[in-house]
């Protein structure tokens, strides 16, 4: 497996889910066409397996990060 694909799968940085989320939130506001409908469906799945509380705490980060770097 090369670096690319380590990085791709994680391997060697800490799992957070919230971050992930907030990542693919922005993904999927600023895409268009079936890129945006897949950074849909792969944030709905992170979405899943977040609790109510770290939904409530990535949501509003995905809205900073988005207003600190508009278009």
């Amino acid at each position: 497996m090369g670096v690319l694909e380590l990085k791709k799968e994680g391997v060697g940085v800490p799992l957070d889910r919230v971050e992930a989320y907030m990542w693919l939130n922005v993904a999927a506001s600023r895409m268009t066409g079936e890129a945006r409908e897949d950074a849909i469906t792969n944030r709905d799945r992170a979405a899943n397996q977040l609790t109510p509380d770290h939904l409530n705490e990535a949501q509003p980060l995905a809205r900073e990060w988005d207003a600190a770097h508009p278009r």
